[in-house]
Formats: C-alpha cells, sequence, structure tokens
C-alpha cells in the first residue's frame, strides 16, 4: 500500500460531527497542481478523504435535472430530509 499523500478527516468514528453542525469545506486550486486533478486530494496517489458524522437517511442521491452553469439550486430525483 502506498503511503498517503493527502489526507482530510471531518470528525472521527468516536467523535463525529452531530446532527445539526455543518462541515463545508471549500476546496480551490493551488498553483503547480493538474486544473483536470485539482483540487481533488484523491486525485493524488494515496489520496484520502473521511468523513464521520450523525447517522443520515442517504448518503447520495441523482439529481432530478441536470445542474447548469450559473445555477443557483439543485432539483433532486426525492426527497431527502436530515
Amino acid at each position: 500500500m502506498a503511503p498517503i499523500s493527502a489526507r482530510l478527516e471531518v470528525g472521527t468514528p468516536e467523535k463525529p460531527i452531530p446532527a445539526g453542525v455543518t462541515a463545508r469545506i471549500r476546496l480551490h486550486f493551488i498553483d503547480g497542481l493538474d486544473k483536470a486533478e485539482a483540487p481533488l486530494l484523491t486525485s493524488r496517489p494515496g489520496g484520502r478523504m473521511d468523513f464521520h458524522g450523525a447517522p443520515m437517511n442517504r448518503t447520495w442521491l441523482d439529481l432530478g435535472a441536470d445542474a447548469k452553469p450559473g445555477d443557483t439550486s439543485l432539483t433532486l430525483s426525492e426527497t431527502v430530509s436530515g
């Protein structure tokens, strides 16, 4: 297994982010990185992201309609809560 070159961990298994708390992560381009891959930590060899939080009813969902440049909201394929 290759050593981890970059890691982002939000919460821990022992102390997850509680319900009602939002962790907003904003990744941005850094000079010298490949724009086709950046800013994804997971695109780097050995990169990893781990998120630990309160249980959710869904962790992913299909879009109900394509998102277009300039859109400020998304249409989801079904209602979510949490």
